[in-house]
């Protein structure tokens, strides 16, 4: 077991949130999974009371967290195997009733002080004046109990101030001059760019700073969006995919992690599990639902499927979604599956949402309204939960009125752009651009054997922090078969060729 963390104090205080959920989701007393991460059990119970306490459980028995555990048997089985009988129930009634609301602000302390001096040493801090994990247990402990969590801080915190407001309870600020962090910062980009995870198109890495915040493609309906979702959740979460230049499974540098995937239409095993197999296979979706395959195709798909099950794609089917429903699922997931990007089939007023928005503030929703509070509130969950957030938006007719789209042709109009971070209307190409489209093609014949002719457009809306204008164009090849998309060339808003390098984004763990 770690020195640096008490099972009994943690045990108190995971006793307390039995009693009095309020306690989780009071500002004054910041809990995070990290707090118990050194005691597998502890950090299985804290992620149930939090569940428990999103769906408005304000006093959790040990039955109550039974039953979410039914939903997750591996963590349910993990949570056996640390108790010496098997029965965690009776150590959660234990927890229980050994709770001392009265003393519930010590409890607390001791454990975030230890979480905080865990942290400081797990970023190469120093932390023996304080806590010599060489000596006896029990007399460091007795020294940091005498100790404030500012007085530790104060010790061996001065290059690391950015900690602080973690660990010290203020109001709902942070004060800052501009710079004293900088050297730090600039060093922490030059080991770890700041930028987001793979899409399959290096040319939106290229613009978007890869997938980072919350980027939403918009097209109208059955013109690509879900397929170029598929593809970006297969490029960020796959761990391995099929080149067919080398025609074999290589594994895939792009992959960051578990990803979620809200489905609101599709049936997820008939049609979305056979998107995902056939792009990590690249074999054409109708093979797979006629079982007519080429040469070799169905040994791809087979060894893909047990790929698909690997890697972490984490479905959830939501067609009757509510705000507060995702909310709750996402934190729910991210907590348990360490999540790192959320795909949302696509921003919609499904009839609940507006009911649930006209609830809260006695006024009939239009569908804009709807479209923008949902955009709006999805936004807040991606900041709160630190996740990439991924979703598409239909347009509303009007971009076949306009020579290019603009944020008027979003279905939740002007105002949902300003919630995003990122935006692409996906059309077919106009007369216009077909000509360019031509052009590029024969010149491409001539340098190169195969050529994948575009198919649509995209026209950039919004990149946060991008170095190219809205309006670019960037023309794409989708493969409705295979779920995949490839770059082919862009350029400006009149169709004049504009270089984009487009951009790797390989994953270093990998």
């Amino acid at each position: 077991m770690e020195l640096l963390y008490s099972k009994s104090y943690s045990g108190f205080v995971l006793g307390s949130l039995m009693n009095n959920t309020n306690l989780l989701t009071s500002s004054q007393y910041p809990l995070t999974k990290e707090d118990f991460e050194p005691f597998l059990a502890h950090k299985i119970i804290f992620v149930c009371i939090g569940i428990l306490t999103d769906k408005g459980v304000t006093e959790i028995d040990p039955k109550d967290i039974a039953e979410v555990l039914r939903k997750y048997p591996r963590y349910e089985e993990s949570l056996k195997d640390e108790m010496s009988n098997g029965n965690y129930l009776d150590y959660l009634q234990t927890l229980k009733d050994i709770d001392n609301q009265n003393a519930y602000d010590y409890y607390y302390s001791e454990v975030r002080k230890r979480t905080l001096l865990r942290r400081f040493r797990d970023n190469g801090v120093d932390i023996s004046s304080i806590y010599d994990e060489t000596k006896l247990q029990a007399d460091q402990d007795a020294k940091i109990e005498k100790m404030s969590i500012k007085e530790i801080i104060d010790i061996i915190t001065k290059p690391f101030a950015h900690i602080n407001s973690e660990f010290i309870v203020r109001a709902n600020e942070e004060q800052y001059l501009a710079g004293t962090d900088f050297a730090q910062t600039k060093e922490r980009m030059k080991k770890s760019p700041l930028v987001g995870a793979s899409f399959m198109s290096e040319y939106k890495n290229e613009i978007f700073n890869g997938g980072y915040g919350f980027i939403v493609m918009v097209a109208k309906s059955g013109q690509g969006k879900t397929v170029m979702n598929v593809a970006d959740v297969i490029t960020m979460t796959a761990l391995e995919l099929y080149d067919a230049e080398k025609g074999k499974f290589v594994k895939n540098p792009c992959r960051v992690g578990d990803c979620i995937f809200i489905n609101t239409e599709m049936d997820i095993r008939d049609e979305l599990d056979l998107m995902f197999t056939a792009c990590i296979a690249n074999v054409e979706r109708r093979h797979i639902k006629r079982g007519q395959y080429e040469d070799g195709e169905e040994e791809r798909v087979d060894y893909a499927g047990k790929i698909l099950v690997n890697s972490g794609i984490h479905v959830i089917d939501m067609p009757e979604f509510t705000t507060k429903d995702l909310q709750e699922r996402i934190k729910e997931y991210c907590q348990m599956y360490d999540i790192k990007n959320v795909f949302f089939d696509y921003i919609q007023n499904n009839g609940f949402v507006a009911k649930e928005i006209a609830s809260e503030t006695n006024v009939p929703q239009r569908e804009d309204m709807v479209l923008l509070q949902l955009t709006d509130r999805l936004k807040q969950i991606q900041r709160k939960e630190d996740v990439g957030l991924f979703s598409s938006i239909q347009t509303n007719g009007k971009e076949d009125e306009l020579p290019i789209p603009t944020e008027s042709c979003l279905a939740g109009g002007k105002s949902q752009l300003r919630k995003l971070d990122g935006c692409m209307v996906i059309l077919p190409p106009k007369k216009i651009e077909a000509v360019a489209i031509e052009e590029w093609y024969n010149q491409e014949l001539h340098k190169r054997r195969h050529v994948m002719k575009p198919n649509m457009v995209g026209h950039l809306l919004k990149g946060r922090g991008s170095a190219y204008s809205p309006h670019i164009k960037v023309y794409f090849y989708i493969d409705y078969g295979t779920c995949r998309y490839y770059d082919c060339f862009a350029t400006d808003q009149n169709n004049k060729p504009i270089d984009i390098q487009g951009l790797k984004i390989y994953n270093e763990e990998n």
